[in-house]
């Protein structure tokens, strides 16, 4: 499982990029610091169980603070797309900065589900965490 980004220029010049976390396929997860039983993706969970139990614990630096949507990616295509309200922090014993998206699933009929859900994942990266054009309307 992992994350990754990549921009696009609004006109004022600020970039709009999405936050992509690949998952693998779901897998037991004893002793969590967040409290799952498992992570990962299955079809037989809905979204809203997907983004609870892989929210979290990324190594997400200070640029996550800025994205205003999350996804997350099975098999190379996006499953579940989140709108950010905010990162926190994760206690954690490893080494470097552990934080967890805190947001709202997104669902049909909300103007940015059809932009990300369905769609390919932004990347073929190994690391499980990317950032991504935004593909925002709006903007």
């Amino acid at each position: 499982m992992g994350a990754v980004a990549c921009g696009r220029i609004q006109p004022n010049g600020v970039a709009i990029v999405a936050i992509n976390i690949k998952l693998g396929p779901m897998r037991p997860l004893p002793n969590s610091v967040m409290d799952r039983e498992w992570v990962g993706w299955s079809e037989s969970v809905s979204d809203q169980k997907i983004y609870e139990n892989n929210r979290g614990v990324w190594r997400l630096g200070p640029r996550a603070d800025r994205e205003r949507y999350a996804t997350f990616s099975f098999r190379g295509k996006i499953q579940v797309a989140v709108e950010i309200d905010r990162i926190e922090e994760i206690p954690t014993n490893g080494p470097g900065n552990h934080r967890a998206i805190v947001g709202r699933v997104l669902e049909p009929g909300d103007p940015m589900f059809g932009s990300f859900v369905g769609q390919p994942a932004p990347d073929r990266h190994r690391n499980p965490v990317t950032y991504f054009a935004d593909p925002d309307p709006r903007s």
